[in-house]
């Protein structure tokens, strides 16, 4: 996208899931690394936590910690949580 409305020049992010930690669970950890041309940097870590019930819902509670959050020094705690059905 166009310089002018994109803050972000690069981007580094990744993770790791544990399969099986507990029964029907998953267990997830991820980060992610923006940086703009002055290099000014925003990062995100991420817990997530997967259990699945009746083989095809399943929730998943999730909660990042966002450090410099759009480039301007706050940091944030960020909790959700995630509802799916399989069809």
């Amino acid at each position: 996208s166009p310089h002018k409305i994109n803050k972000n020049y690069g981007y580094l992010g990744g993770g790791l899931i544990y399969e099986g930690l507990l029964k029907n669970g998953d267990i997830g950890l991820s980060y992610a690394l923006s940086y703009t041309r002055d290099f000014s940097v925003e990062w995100v870590l991420e817990l997530m936590y997967k259990q699945r019930f009746l083989n095809k819902i399943f929730i998943q509670p999730d909660v990042q910690y966002i450090v410099n959050s759009d480039f301007k020094r706050s940091n944030i705690l960020v909790g959700l949580v995630k509802f799916v059905l399989e069809l």
